[in-house]
């Protein structure tokens, strides 16, 4: 995702934090386990504002974007895992703001 450095990179939903450091590849790196076999990865960040075993809830603020590891400038790579395969992450999105769901959650 394209945006400009220094931007706040949230938590996309809650969970665990089960890695925050620095990769080779992907720079500033944050994994959260949101459960049920449900990850997701963000990397490149400038600064990781999280430490591994912390808890997360929607909307915490894990880093903000950057151009760290091997990229040609600042940008956020979020992706999601579900028990291994990769997700479009937009997609889920969509299902977290479903009618269904916001009447569930009530």
């Amino acid at each position: 995702f394209d945006a400009p450095a220094g931007a706040a990179v949230r938590a996309p939903s809650g969970g665990r934090v089960a890695l925050a450091e620095d990769l080779y590849y992907s720079g500033n790196t944050v994994i959260l386990d949101h459960g049920l076999g449900l990850y997701s990865y963000l990397a490149h960040l400038s600064r990781i504002a999280v430490v591994p075993g912390a808890q997360v809830k929607p909307g915490d603020l894990v880093g903000a974007v950057g151009a760290t590891g091997r990229v040609t400038g600042p940008h956020l790579h979020w992706s999601v895992r579900l028990s291994g395969a990769r997700v479009d992450p937009l997609s889920l999105l969509s299902a977290l703001r479903s009618p269904a769901r916001t009447r569930a959650s009530r």
